[in-house]
């Protein structure tokens, strides 16, 4: 059996969504997080979510964290002051 590391690998060859959160704006960067999702949209189990960064002047993106929220591991929740959809 392959040993796969904490990231997002260990979702090879499985479907997911991203299921917006929220996010936050900055002077330079607004930063989206996301909830990693089944197909359906329904959250997954421990609730692993991703954060990006978007560029303000060029609109680039880059994904900056994984939060998967492993068994055995402290679960990382949302920053809190997010604007949501809510």
């Amino acid at each position: 059996m392959v040993q796969r590391g904490p990231d997002l690998e260990r979702f090879n060859n499985r479907d997911l969504g991203l299921k917006f959160h929220g996010y936050k704006a900055g002077k330079e960067t607004t930063v989206w997080y996301y909830y990693l999702s089944d197909p359906q949209g329904r959250l997954l189990d421990r609730k692993p979510w991703i954060s990006l960064h978007r560029s303000n002047r060029d609109k680039r993106c880059a994904l900056t964290g994984i939060f998967l929220n492993l068994p055995g591991e402290e679960e990382s929740p949302m920053p809190d002051g997010l604007k949501t959809s809510k």
